[in-house]
């Protein structure tokens, strides 16, 4: 839903976006992500963090090209396991549990901020929150299936 937002206000041509490694072999949007230099990455910092000062550098290089950088420090959607495993991260740094969204992880994000700042500086930093009428969306099964939410929010701080 995030897309649609960015098409209606002129950012989507724009849009770099980190993703999971296993999207790269997604059948259509993998040569799109290629071409358009996301960032595919395995969810270990040491593994990605080469690949991410890579891109960003590369992003830095062309001052003439703004760009939105999306970033999802959950690292996934919010579904049953994601949110037991947000739970018990939570619980073992002593951070209140959450209902209806996951805790953040970090290290990438301040990574990411740390590379750009060196390079270009950041014009900007949005905090978006997608929430759905119905409730969390637990698979996507549903909204492939022709089945979306009755209403989507965005909310951007």
């Amino acid at each position: 839903y995030y897309w649609s937002f960015l098409a209606q206000y002129g950012g989507l041509s724009k849009i770099k976006i980190v993703l999971k490694g296993a999207l790269k072999k997604a059948y259509g949007f993998s040569w799109v992500g290629q071409f358009s230099a996301f960032a595919y990455i395995t969810r270990k910092f040491e593994t990605d963090k080469p690949i991410l000062h890579r891109l960003l550098t590369l992003y830095c290089t062309i001052p003439e090209y703004p760009y939105h950088f999306l970033l999802f420090p959950e690292g996934t959607d919010l579904n049953p396991r994601s949110k037991a495993s947000s739970d018990r991260w939570a619980e073992k740094n002593g951070l209140p549990l959450w209902d209806y969204v996951l805790h953040p992880r970090t290290t990438g994000l301040n990574y990411c901020l740390e590379v750009v700042r060196a390079r270009s500086g950041i014009d900007a930093i949005y905090d978006v929150t997608v929430g759905y009428l119905d409730g969390p969306v637990v698979s996507k099964l549903g909204i492939i299936k022709g089945q979306p939410p009755r209403e989507v929010h965005i909310h951007i701080r």
